[in-house]
């Protein structure tokens, strides 16, 4: 309580904190918080708490800040509601409350599907919405200290975990502490704050606290403390047996001693203080205690079970069906007790949610449905849809719950939580079977209601959900449906399948879609007409229908244009400066794609500008402009968390794109965090961000194995694959085995080409690192003289020699210039590079051409080619230049930390006696070996026999046999040759 106290003060100089207490059901969280609160109404500050609430599987955003801001709106003092008014976007939070009965689901009860693909923003974005709840927040830590009190996080709903970290990121300097408890023993392997808390533990602001169980004697006296009247010994000491430390389980154990079944003498065995484990015996205990209850009293709280955390009054009164004289004295009863609290707002709650589970779960079966349709019936057209949709859903009226549903699902996505959303459309979904007014009751078709969570779907990030829900949207529709409304549907699914990569697929839905709707469009039909020709030209693009594409396009601009259709106009620019790049006549590409951004913007379509945004960054890259391009990224990232879809379609692209840069540029702990992120808190559509950190993995000799298993799993999303080709190359490098490099390679690409055709640019890359394996290879043969092995690895290596010259001249081919972007260039460069080492004769210029190519900003790789420059300039007896190379490489490898890098370049500076300035430590490496098996190991390098090596060194030929044993054995090496090969790669053999 103290610590509490301290970070409160603390908080009120301007130092903020945030402490999440963390401890086990009972064991007085919600007990320490409250006194807590009792000490901060004594000072001067501002006592703000909000209540996450168990309505099972389904969430409902953001309720605890609803609940803090709501009481917030009650406070007398003026200047607080003058706060509030200035920021509007609280008040439409409040304005939800959230979705009284009857307010309509994601569209609305009377507006017509959506045009977009996507739905666009409904009323303050999310990131608006945080930033309003932010400033007012802020603002009030101006006026008075702050405190700000979330309890039970463990049933918080992601939108709310997604606030309350934007909340903690932004504290700077205000007079501001926010504690947040949850149950620790709640939290499974899967439970979605696990990884919410591990994101959280590397800020500074924040403070994890345990709350321990209390000690055997503490027990004891707490017990006493509860139990005035002495309690035999013996009992006292089972009930601190049993109580585990646990203060609520103490309390409970001796308020029940004296129960029939329950306390007694020692030879009385009870559930409660007798064997069998603590929450069993206190479900008894609780049970016990509830049923010493009058029956009134009973029921009061059988009643109250029902309504969850807390109860109105009124509702209470109403559903118990009590005369008011019974009522009051059956509540003051439970009060009496110590099972209900009373508070100031004319709510009633469970003095520890253990009581109300207890209370709950002795429910029988027709008890629980019948409680549950008369909370129903009160709270019609009052309470939340979320909770209106869970009491529907548990007294059985299948069609209650299907409209209450509708009604959360409308809540969600104008709250910006489009997983809620997804969750409630998913479950009306599930109940519309067995209402058969179901689409009356809501104003749609199924179809319509699928596709309505297939975009919730996209929106959550989740593609593959996205394109079962569109597939299922599109098998119901109903025989004689609008063309219109099939159209869009056709579309929509064709996008949902293009984010998948299944272009093939999605070309044949929108060439449906645009047969449908004719080749002209009318006032009437041209925003259908216009996207559908802004998404089908996608789709032909994509599978390199270029002159289809280019001509659709140019009909689908000239009608948004004639009809002011900015957002599919955006779309349609887009696209059209991408089949630029693949025509001769193509160019301006980047002035396309800046004037689709401020279309997209100006029309409010979000998903538009994340494409253009997308788009735009990797043309900017393409160009070499690696700053211009991370601009744009970074600005991307965060219009996503503005517009509440950091991980939608494009806002991932973008995500993974700067990650792709970062790595590049050589800000690889940005890299490191985005993917931990995406790792910790991603939708699966960010699997190929998480394995794009094996480059740094494999870059820093880290162990790469679990995410490598992981990512095999997702080996049909090309990405994926190539990610998994890539690290394979790398990884096969590193253990010598060109064979396992060749394996990984074929995988890769009959994985990818099997979905994007026989050439992809990633093609190069892979080709040059598999390359290199060889030219490794052929180098170790060499070292041994083995001319066979050499022709062999080289007749091994030429076919995929051939292969990546054919790849290079259809990426030239299909685009309009010969310049393929500064990243695919730079690996054509090392390709070339990577062959002159595979022939043995390593290039001086060709590895130049490399260093020179990948000095776009490829700090990494830059630093990987200037080692293989720096071994030719060796082999050609240039080694001041060699020594400049090889120590401008060292530098790059250790300030990336790329630990094997650095141990490359570490070995060629010994073997090349070349100075590099790297610390003595790091040329130190003898393997333990005396002067006179380093000698030894020279003359074996040279070929010699034990003998040949004894009369060289005017030693015995037995000798030498003793110093060619301890060499093998110091190197762990199996023979002769292997030796000769480990010491050359450790820079143990002068060059």
């Amino acid at each position: 309580l103290e610590r509490l106290r301290s970070a409160i003060r603390n908080a009120a100089t301007g130092d903020p904190s945030t402490v999440l207490l963390a401890g086990d059901a009972g064991v007085g969280k919600t007990r320490l918080l409250r006194e807590l609160g009792e000490w901060a109404a004594g000072e001067d500050l501002t006592l703000l708490v909000g209540h996450c609430v168990d309505l099972g599987e389904l969430g409902l955003p953001y309720l605890p800040f609803t609940e803090v801001l709501a009481a917030l709106t009650r406070s007398p003092d003026p200047a607080t509601a003058e706060m509030i008014a200035r920021h509007p976007g609280v008040v439409s939070l409040l304005g939800s409350q959230p979705g009284q009965a009857g307010q309509a689901g994601p569209a609305g009860p009377d507006s017509d599907l959506s045009y977009r693909v996507a739905p666009g923003p409904a009323g303050a974005g999310q990131r608006q919405l945080f930033d309003a709840v932010a400033a007012l927040l802020f603002e009030l830590a101006e006026l008075r200290p702050l405190l700000l009190v979330i309890e039970d996080l463990h049933w918080a709903d992601q939108s709310t975990r997604d606030l309350l970290r934007f909340l903690i990121s932004r504290l700077t300097d205000q007079r501001l502490a926010i504690i947040a408890s949850y149950r620790s023993d709640d939290l499974h392997r899967r439970h979605p704050l696990r990884p919410w808390l591990a994101e959280l533990a590397r800020v500074a602001v924040v403070d994890r606290r345990v709350l321990a169980p209390l000690a055997d004697p503490d027990v004891a006296a707490l017990v006493r403390a509860v139990r005035p009247d002495r309690l035999a010994d013996a009992v006292l000491r089972r009930i601190v047996e049993r109580a585990e430390g646990n203060p609520f389980y103490a309390e409970e154990l001796a308020a029940a001693a004296d129960l029939p079944g329950v306390g007694g003498g020692a030879d009385q065995r009870s559930s409660a203080v007798g064997g069998g484990a603590v929450p069993d015996e206190l479900s008894d205990v609780l049970l016990s205690r509830l049923e010493a209850l009058p029956p009134d009293a009973q029921h009061v709280v059988r009643v109250a079970a029902i309504a969850g955390r807390s109860v109105d009054h009124d509702v209470l009164a109403a559903v118990a069906g009590l005369a008011p004289p019974a009522l009051d004295a059956a509540i003051r009863e439970a009060v009496n007790r110590y099972i209900l609290i009373a508070d100031d707002d004319g709510k009633y709650q469970f003095r520890h949610a253990l009581l109300r589970e207890s209370a709950y779960g002795d429910l029988m079966p027709g008890e629980r449905v019948r409680l549950h349709a008369a909370f129903a019936e009160q709270l019609a057209g009052s309470g939340s849809a979320a909770e209106l949709a869970l009491h529907y859903r548990e007294s059985n009226d299948l069609a209650g719950a299907l409209g209450a549903s509708w009604q959360a699902a409308g809540d969600a996505a104008r709250l910006r939580g489009p997983v809620e959303a997804l969750q409630h459309l998913e479950r009306l979904l599930s109940l519309w079977p067995s209402v058969p007014d179901a689409a009356v009751r809501i104003g749609r078709s199924y179809a319509v209601a699928a596709l309505e969570a297939a975009a919730a779907a996209a929106g959550a990030g989740e593609q593959t959900r996205a394109v079962k829900l569109a597939s299922l949207a599109l098998e119901q529709l109903e025989p004689d449906a609008d063309p219109h409304l099939v159209a869009r549907v056709r579309y929509t699914l064709g996008q949902y399948l293009m984010y998948a990569d299944r272009d093939a697929e999605a070309f044949g839905h929108t060439s449906a879609a645009m047969s449908l709707l004719g080749p002209r469009a009318s006032a009437e039909t041209a925003q259908t007409w216009s996207w559908a020709a802004a998404i089908h030209m996608r789709a032909a693009f994509f599978i390199g229908k270029y002159a289809e594409s280019r001509t659709i396009g140019e009909r689908g601009v000239a009608v948004a244009e004639e009809y002011g259709i900015d957002d599919a106009r955006a779309d349609l620019l887009i696209t059209m400066a991408r089949v630029y790049e693949k025509l001769p006549e193509g160019g301006g590409s980047i002035d396309q794609l800046t004037r689709a951004l401020e279309l997209a913007r100006s029309s409010g379509d979000i998903s538009t500008e994340m494409r253009a945004t997308y788009n735009l960054a990797v043309a900017a890259f393409n160009s070499g402009d690696l700053g211009e391009s991370r601009r744009i990224l970074e600005a991307g990232n965060r219009r996503a968390v503005e517009i509440g879809q950091p991980y939608g379609s494009y806002s991932t692209e973008t995500l993974y794109f700067t990650a792709v840069v970062c790595f590049i540029a050589g800000e690889w702990e940005t890299v490191r965090s985005i993917v931990d992120a995406c790792r910790a808190r991603g939708p699966e559509s960010t699997r190929h961000i998480v394995a794009a950190g094996m480059y740094l993995a494999v870059a820093r000799g880290e162990d790469s194995s679990a995410d490598l298993a992981e990512a095999r799993r997702w080996l049909d999303v090309p990405i994926v694959a190539i990610i998994v080709g890539i690290v394979g190359i790398e990884l096969a490098v590193v253990a010598g085995s060109p064979g396992d490099a060749r394996r990984a390679f074929d995988e890769a690409t009959d994985r990818v080409t099997a979905v994007w055709g026989p050439t992809f640019m990633a093609q190069i890359r892979m080709i040059g690192l598999l390359i290199g394996a060889y030219a490794d290879e052929v180098e170790r043969l060499r070292i041994s003289r083995d001319e066979d092995g050499m022709a062999a690895a080289f007749a091994e290596a030429q076919p995929y020699l051939d292969q990546a010259t054919q790849v290079i001249a259809s990426c030239r081919i299909d685009r309009a210039s010969q310049a393929l972007g500064v990243e695919a260039d730079a690996w054509v460069a090392r390709v070339a590079a990577e062959a002159s080492r595979l022939s043995g004769t390593s290039d001086v210029s060709a590895w130049r051409a490399a260093v020179d190519a990948f000095g776009y900003g490829d700090r990494y790789e830059q630093a990987r080619s200037r080692l293989r420059l720096a071994e030719a300039l060796i082999a050609t007896d240039q080694r001041d230049e060699a020594a400049e190379v090889a120590r401008l490489a060292y530098d790059v490898a250790r300030s990336l930390r790329a630990a094997p890098l650095a141990a490359a370049v570490e070995a060629l500076a010994r073997r090349g006696r070349l100075d590099i300035g790297a610390p003595t430590s790091a040329r130190s490496d003898s393997a333990g070996l005396t002067p006179r098996e380093q000698e030894v190991l020279v003359l074996l390098s040279q070929g010699r026999t034990n003998r040949q090596i004894g009369n060289e060194l005017f030693i015995s030929e037995k000798t030498a046999s003793v110093h060619v044993s301890n060499i093998l054995g110091k190197l762990s090496a199996s023979g002769r040759t292997e030796a000769v090969t480990i010491a050359h790669h450790r820079g143990l053999i002068p060059a």
